[in-house]
């Protein structure tokens, strides 16, 4: 963006936008500026890379993981116990650092990673044939998905919040945290 060449985009422009897919518009907001701008040089930022970046990592990323995996805990009957406390000295080395950008993108891939051990190791065929098995990946899964959310507070502090309350509570988000774009 620009001011000299005029090609400025109202941060109020792209919460109106995404108040008719989310909640959490600011979370948003934040979430690209922090995620997509470098934290120590120029950035390129547009409408549509705000759109991509938005459906990339939060509604097909964050949001839907955060429901699959809230599924399959109610679906199994896992519910972790108590709160879980955890750090990541990578992400603490980045924020040291003050690369914000390197620490949200260690989050993302520790999420990704979430979605990939879905992917692997299929808990939702495996609750079939070994149902206790099944039980222990989630749990597994749950465990990690608040340790990331509650890495992702100072990032997504209202999405954070919302997902450890279902967490806390054992219940799916009552819609789409992040909902797809039409």
């Amino acid at each position: 963006m620009s001011k000299s060449i005029g090609n400025v985009i109202n941060p109020f422009d792209v919460l109106d936008y995404f108040k008719q897919y989310t909640e959490y518009p600011e979370d948003v907001l934040r979430f690209v500026l922090l995620h997509e701008v470098p934290s120590f040089e120029d950035g390129d930022i547009t409408m549509d890379s705000i759109k991509s970046a938005y459906m990339a990592h939060l509604a097909n990323g964050i949001g839907n993981l955060t429901s699959r995996i809230m599924k399959m805990a109610i679906s199994y009957g896992v519910s972790p116990v108590g709160q879980i406390v955890g750090t990541n000295t990578l992400l603490e080395d980045h924020l040291e650092d003050f690369d914000i950008k390197k620490s949200l993108s260690t989050i993302m891939t520790q999420l990704t990673n979430l979605d990939k051990e879905i992917q692997d190791k299929k808990p939702f065929e495996l609750y079939k044939t070994d149902p206790d098995k099944a039980r222990e990946i989630v749990m597994k899964l749950v465990v990690s998905l608040q340790l990331e959310a509650q890495l992702l507070k100072p990032f997504l502090p209202r999405a954070s919040a919302k997902i450890l309350e279902c967490i806390r509570e054992n219940k799916m988000p009552e819609k789409a945290l992040f909902a797809r774009l039409v």
